[in-house]
């Protein structure tokens, strides 16, 4: 045991010696954090709106609101034709587009169906699934609203409507860092037992060092172990630290 401890306090003080290797279990684990659990983001909340109302209704208006208020939207502006919301999509100005007919307001208050339309930018699918679940969510609910408020008019008991109410625990914000951190730490924990182990290995047989080794009293099962285990503890360390 006490050769085991000795082989890996020579690879530790060889390790603070080396300055690039030092410098490399330092810095890249400090890059990927940032890299992948900030600057890498798939929460998709903000997306430019731009709205063609063609009956500008307090209820097309109501709608609009509706969607913006939930955080994914942001009304960037209002178009008048379909030629216009193309241009604001292919310029990047905004990533969804919300059609509202002419007929929209008249045909809830007599209690027809009325439909909307939803143009995405297909070119980002992170945005088209998340625009998509999320329109159809809020109009569902609002459409079921209207259908409440306009039985209880005439007198009606209302529905009893079965709904889901979702709740995501751990998780709440569903923020992309917080599940992508956690498989972080097993990158960090390859890259240091692994990686910086091979070059340990590597940096002796070019010194010509490793031969001494393999020829001491010192088992080989004892070399490997001697090496691996600065590096299996200073990768617990990052772990702890991410």
């Amino acid at each position: 045991m006490s050769r085991l401890w000795a082989i890996a306090y020579k690879e530790l003080l060889q390790l603070l010696r080396d300055k690039l290797t030092l410098g490399m279990m330092v810095m890249i684990p400090v890059v990927q954090l940032l890299l992948f659990g900030y600057a890498i983001n798939t929460d998709v909340r903000h997306m430019p709106l731009v709205v063609y109302d063609q009956d500008r209704s307090a209820t097309s208006r109501d709608l609009v609101r509706r969607l913006v208020v939930t955080g994914y939207y942001d009304e960037v502006g209002e178009v008048h034709g379909y030629e216009e919301m193309a241009v604001a999509l292919r310029r990047g100005h905004a990533s969804v587009g919300l059609v509202l007919p002419p007929d929209l307001g008249s045909e809830l208050a007599l209690g027809r169906g009325s439909t909307v339309q939803l143009v995405v930018d297909g070119s980002d699918p992170l945005t088209v699934g998340s625009a998509t679940n999320t329109a159809v969510s809020l109009v569902q609910g609002y459409s079921q609203q209207l259908l409440i408020e306009r039985l209880a008019a005439q007198g009606s008991a209302a529905p009893q409507l079965l709904s889901v109410e979702p709740t995501t625990w751990y998780n709440p914000e569903l923020r992309t860092a917080v599940y992508v951190v956690p498989g972080l730490i097993g990158v960090i924990l390859t890259m240091t037992m692994v990686m910086l182990t091979a070059m340990a290995v590597a940096r002796e047989r070019e010194r010509g060092t490793l031969e001494a080794l393999i020829v001491s009293p010192v088992r080989r099962v004892e070399i490997v172990v001697g090496k691996i285990l600065p590096y299996v503890i200073i990768g617990y360390v990052q772990m702890s630290l991410v």
